[in-house]
């Protein structure tokens, strides 16, 4: 068992989730396609930009470059964790960057500052649950 292949879950109530999923990410997903912020080639978290395409995508280009008999190099990162290690002391200015300002930064400010995270322990031999301390989240978007 690895330690890194546990992720925390976030159980939030039921008008955090309405909050994030029918203002937050509304709100976000309109202001990034508006302002045109996410380059074409960023498939994930954006409507009918499925990992098929970006497969699609990335074949046709190397066969058409093999076709034309260019050389074909590539470089593959693994993101699958990325916003597990986000750092908002750093997300939260760039999103005044892309123009995220007003009461949607506060909002956002409010939304990812100041978060805390326990672990439940279940002790499956003796019935037994208990609780780590609540520890301050540093890293990570819910």
């Amino acid at each position: 068992m690895d330690i890194t292949d546990f992720r925390p879950v976030s159980l939030l109530t039921s008008f955090s989730k309405i909050l994030e999923k029918g203002y937050l990410y509304t709100r976000l997903y309109q202001h990034v396609n508006q302002n045109n912020i996410l380059a074409n080639e960023q498939y994930g978290f954006r409507n009918n930009s499925l990992t098929e395409k970006a497969s699609f995508k990335l074949i046709n280009e190397i066969l058409l470059a093999l076709n034309n008999k260019v050389t074909v190099g590539g470089i593959f990162c693994d993101l699958e964790k990325a916003l597990d290690s986000e750092n908002c002391d750093i997300l939260l200015p760039k999103c005044e960057v892309y123009g995220f300002r007003g009461k949607t930064n506060v909002l956002l400010r409010s939304y990812l500052s100041n978060r805390y995270q326990r672990v439940l322990i279940n002790n499956s031999f003796s019935n037994n649950t208990a609780f780590s301390e609540w520890v301050k989240i540093k890293h990570s978007v819910p």
